[in-house]
């Protein structure tokens, strides 16, 4: 592999996320968390940077908003007022939404980064993005969790419901969030796991289909109707938390803790977790109260995050903590998955790791509303329409990011 560059941020690195929305996969978020030995507090920072390619990749940072300890992080855009936004999971317990927009005269009415339409898709121009001054600005702020950190964040898919996201917790419960012209409300919450509860995830292809991991080594399925359509009443009144019964529960398949859960972007019922017990296992979810795991391998270290290739069907990422970071394949009969190859730069815990989704040729980038005289400059001097994979990975102590391609074709 090659590793295009290395950057030493300030406090300890824990989750990266290149943007996924058409027009701005140049922009990457990272999140930091670090405890204060002194006063205890959990500090946070957020680091907004823009891929640029005059040469090699390299990461420019734009913008930084310091938060609470930050354990999770996922871009969002919220289309009443085409607002570019990163939802925040922090140790305080709250849910943040944070605004990306201009600082200068490339301001729209709304105090907006400029917006193109193509193809019917938000893009941010290519005035706004050249522009130097780009910012992070808190629009939006809610008590996610009502005891313990909020430990994690997806948003559900917005042609299921716009606006709509989950949460888990430190005290193991999950919560329902919906960001609206209000403002952003807690809907629901449920004791969902015994322990920490390392992860909650929306179905991308069943709307309200809920899965959930957590310390206790419990998998587990959940339907939001339910929970969304209870009142408090239906629950502990002293505590807020609603009574929710999950449809399947499955304690056995991991040994130690479930640390991330990934349901496939493009084939419905296909799905994987990670584990503290080493191992990424597959899961065939056609039968939705009943998943039946079809594989597993060993990645080598603890599988903190899983990111299914944007393209590629059967190709994931995998941070797996002490081991690096890891590249995946499934075979073509969805019956084998290995590790094909390992990122070994990191000197300490592999947290976060993502994808840049970066169109694969100029013409794409134009037509798509990019800045074409920022991003689209090939690599190594590869011709234009090559699609050299770029991966951002980061570490926890050491408080490093990495950007790298990985050595074998994709």
């Amino acid at each position: 592999m090659t590793c295009h560059q290395e950057v030493l941020l300030d406090l300890n690195t824990d989750c990266v996320e290149f943007c996924p929305l058409h027009g701005n996969h140049q922009w990457l978020a990272v999140g930091t968390y670090q405890l204060d030995e002194a006063t205890k507090l959990r500090n946070g920072r957020l680091y907004l940077y823009q891929l640029q390619h005059e040469g090699l990749p390299q990461l420019v940072e734009q913008a930084k908003l310091d938060v609470a300890g930050i354990f999770d992080l996922q871009w969002t855009q919220l289309l009443a007022h085409e607002q570019l936004c990163i939802g925040l999971a922090l140790a305080d317990g709250t849910l943040r939404l944070v605004q990306v927009k201009a600082t200068d005269s490339e301001l729209t009415a709304a105090g907006n980064l400029l917006f193109a339409k193509c193809n019917g898709q938000l893009a941010v121009s290519a005035s706004a993005q050249s522009a130097p001054g780009v910012g992070l600005q808190q629009i939006g702020i809610c008590q996610a969790v009502n005891t313990g950190m909020c430990l994690s964040l997806d948003w559900a898919p917005p042609q299921h419901q716009h606006g709509l996201a989950a949460t888990s917790s430190s005290a193991g419960t999950i919560s329902i969030v919906q960001v609206a012209e209000s403002g952003i409300t807690q809907l629901s919450e449920w004791q969902g796991h015994d322990l920490e509860a390392w992860m909650a995830h929306w179905d991308k292809h069943q709307p309200r289909v809920l899965y959930s991991g957590a310390d206790d080594c419990a998998f587990k399925v959940w339907d939001t109707r339910t929970a969304c359509s209870s009142s408090n009443n239906n629950g502990d009144s002293s505590s807020g938390l609603i009574n929710q019964a999950a449809v399947y529960v499955n304690s056995k398949a991991h040994e130690a803790g479930v640390c991330c859960i990934s349901s496939h972007p493009h084939r419905a019922h296909v799905l994987v977790t990670g584990s503290y017990d080493e191992q990424i296992r597959l899961w065939d979810t056609r039968n939705i109260t009943r998943p039946v795991k079809t594989c597993q391998t060993s990645a080598g270290g603890g599988v903190w995050r899983l990111k299914w290739h944007p393209s590629k069907d059967q190709v994931l990422l995998a941070a797996c903590m002490y081991n690096g970071v890891a590249l995946v394949t499934i075979d073509e009969h969805w019956s084998t998955v290995q590790v094909t190859e390992e990122y070994k730069g990191h000197e300490s815990i592999a947290y976060g790791a993502d994808w840049c989704r970066r169109p694969c040729s100029q013409q794409a980038e134009q037509q798509q509303g990019f800045n074409s005289a920022a991003i689209s400059q090939p690599a190594h001097g590869k011709q234009q329409g090559d699609n050299t994979n770029i991966i951002a990975t980061c570490s926890f102590y050491d408080r490093r990011l990495h950007l790298w391609s990985p050595t074998i074709p994709i």
